[in-house]
Parts: structure tokens; sequence; C-alpha cells
């Protein structure tokens, strides 16, 4: 029987939530061990638990989160290290490229990484990203339902404002699911202008409404501003934040990701002695050497 550890560093939690409990399906059926590792942000003491079916629902039933997010950096690790006990392997829940070189001289470390942007860098795709794109996409159709019901004198223009500050997946592709712009650069006059003439375009056709899509390194009331300057509009900043990115459920694409990503640490755990990272290339869950044991 083996005995595995895992930590969550990621604040993705419908991917950390999906990929553990995954691991508790896979360890139980097969009498391995999966122990859950909590740190403390303040004190840096450890908390273990048992992870396994049981532990999933409450005496009512209702499932909960396995596995709290715990801080780990450079000014704390060493000091985390040294009570982490011996495990077979070592499991990283992260949503950077991070590598926790103290955590393995005890132990081989297996880094998974889940990004609801889609940005790991060598990967074609990040388990939360299809999660985070249908629960934005659903809730701006939902915001279309009513704005389509409410007849304005001018054309009403919704600013949708999600996670993140720089260009990714996540923000184009949302734009394209629901028809929208994406503004990067509130100081773009081309892009107002293009902007403003998407909007006559589609008012012209019965359309009364638009969306444009932005991030947090954007700031909606120039916008706001600078569009109220060329075209008479009524003006709606509607800001998401990363648990509205989460919707109650996790994708059918999410799901297979996070089992894919299990099968594949099973057979690290049986047959890989060096610390490595796990990515998803050609639909597919492959490991790959980590940094610090390259």
């Amino acid at each position: 029987m083996a005995t595995i550890g895992i930590i969550n560093t990621s604040l993705v939690t419908i991917a950390v939530n999906e990929i553990i409990s995954s691991l508790i399906t896979k360890t139980d059926a097969s009498s391995d061990q999966l122990v859950g590792i909590e740190i403390d942000a303040s004190s840096h003491t450890l908390t273990k638990k048992v992870l396994n079916e049981k532990s999933k629902t409450t005496p009512q039933n209702q499932e909960i989160a396995q596995l709290r997010y715990s801080s780990i950096d450079e000014n704390n690790q060493t000091a985390i290290a040294e009570q982490i006990d011996q495990y077979d392997a070592l499991l990283i829940i992260t949503e950077k490229d991070d590598i926790f070189e103290a955590f393995e001289q005890k132990n081989k470390v297996m880094y998974i990484q889940t990004s609801m942007f889609n940005d790991i860098e060598g990967s074609d795709h990040s388990v939360g990203f299809d999660s985070a794109l249908n629960a934005l996409t659903t809730n701006i159709l939902q915001i279309k339902d009513t704005a389509v019901s409410m007849i304005y004198q001018n054309p009403r223009l919704f600013c949708i404002q999600i996670p993140g500050t720089a260009k990714n997946q996540l923000l184009y592709d949302t734009a394209l699911a629901v028809d929208g712009t994406v503004m990067i650069d509130e100081h773009d006059e081309i892009a107002y202008e293009q902007l403003r003439s998407s909007i006559l375009s589609k008012y012209e056709q019965g359309i009364t409404y638009s969306f444009v899509l932005t991030n947090h390194s954007v700031d909606p009331s120039i916008i706001e501003q600078k569009l109220n300057r060329i075209v008479e509009l009524d003006f709606k900043h509607v800001q998401f934040d990363e648990a509205q990115c989460m919707g109650p459920y996790p994708t059918a694409v999410d799901k297979i990701l996070a089992r894919k990503i299990t099968n594949t640490i099973t057979d690290w755990c049986q047959q890989t002695n060096t610390s490595s990272r796990l990515l998803i290339k050609e639909d597919q869950a492959i490991v790959t050497t980590a940094s610090s044991a390259s």
C-alpha cells in the first residue's frame, strides 16, 4: 500500500476539488492512502487528514471541499518542508510554475498546475479553464436575456470585467462566445471607433445591447468617459470575481481532464523516482521533468 501526500496551493477550487475527488476514487480502489496536508498561514504548522470516500461528504450527504488552500513561498517552504513526512509520493496542486526544492529533499514531488486562464506554459489545456469559460458565458447570457426584455432610448453597453491582468484565452474565448468585443487598452482611440461602429451597427439591426469584455488591468470608468464623447449610450459596468468564474459544477471537459491526470499520476507514482511536472499535451496528461530535477 502506497501513502501519497497532497498539498493544495491553488485557488481554482473547482479544478482542485475535481482532481482530489478523482484521486480519492483511484486510491480507495487500489487500497492506497491519500493524506491531505493543510498549512496554517500564520504558524506554518501542519494538519494532516486521510482523504477517502467518507471524507467527501457531510453526514447530510453534501459534498464538501476536500483540502483547504495553503500558502507556500520562498520564505516559508524550508520550515514547512521540515515538518512533512516522507511519502511514497507528494502531490502539490498549484496555479503557478512554482518549484519547491526544499520539499524534494525528502520526497519525490509531482506538480499539478491548474488555471482558469489556460495560460500554463507548455500545456495545451488547463483544468479549470473550461468550467470558468462555461460559468462566465452562462452569467453573461443571463444579462443578455434581461437586456432583450428592456427597451432603452439609446444602445446599452455592458462592460464585463473578468479576473486577470493580461491577455489570455479566457478573455478572448468568453468574448467570442457572447459576441462581445475585447478591450485591453482603454487609451486605444482606434478601438473606440471600432466599438462605436459595432454598437451602432447592431442597434440598426434591432440589437439594442452590446458587450465589451475587459479585465482588471483596465479602468472601466475611462472606457465609459471616452465612449460617451463619441456615442450616446447607456453604460453598465458588471464585474465578475474568481468565485463567480467557478460555477457550481465542473464541465465534462474538466472532469475528463481530471481523470486523465489521475491515471497519469498513478503510473508516475509506481514507475518514476524523480520529481516531475504534469502537463496536458494533445489531449493527454503527460509527465515532464520538474525544473529543479533537470
